[in-house]
């Protein structure tokens, strides 16, 4: 991809919780605003078929990306201009800790675990969940403002090191 395409990217296993089906309504509604969007999905489950499936009946074949098992994670996230997870229930999401810590801006639903991980408007953006309409208009926001993406990042990657670093989950323990 050149460096100038904005990538949205979901790390998620394809099962009904991570709710892809938002993540591609998302797709479709930033793309009106940012027609030169890609959307990568990385993760593999049984709901692979149906995700497929709906790619094609939205017609976003050109746009979205399933990218299945992806063993270089950190490789994908330095390709990644923002993170989001549309899951409707999370325990801790790793997926928004590793993009925290390489550095990504993270779009959220408010899951469960994901205000574990960002704190809305500071190191990220929460949305309800399955708001699409909302989640798509945070991303275009992170993508266009290049101050307002900075500013998450340098806080989402001090905030991911220091809630999640080794020692702090030793001391925990």
């Amino acid at each position: 991809l050149p460096p100038t395409v904005p990538v949205v990217t979901l790390v998620a296993n394809l099962r009904p919780e991570k709710n892809h089906g938002m993540f591609l309504n998302v797709a479709k509604t930033v793309l009106k605003e940012e027609a030169r969007a890609v959307f990568l999905c990385a993760g593999e489950g049984p709901e692979e078929p149906r995700v497929r499936r709906s790619v094609q009946e939205m017609g976003l074949q050109e746009h979205v990306r399933l990218l299945g098992r992806v063993s270089d994670v950190p490789l994908l996230l330095s390709a990644t201009d923002v993170a989001v997870l549309t899951s409707t229930t999370e325990g801790c999401p790793n997926s928004l800790v590793e993009a925290a810590c390489a550095g990504v801006p993270c779009v959220s639903t408010d899951n469960g675990g994901a205000t574990e991980v960002i704190t809305d408007g500071v190191s990220g953006m929460i949305v309800p969940v399955n708001d699409h309409v909302e989640m798509a208009k945070r991303i275009v926001t992170l993508i266009r403002d290049e101050d307002v993406r900075s500013k998450m990042v340098d806080s989402a990657r001090g905030q991911a090191l220091v809630r999640f670093s080794l020692e702090t989950n030793i001391e925990t323990l």
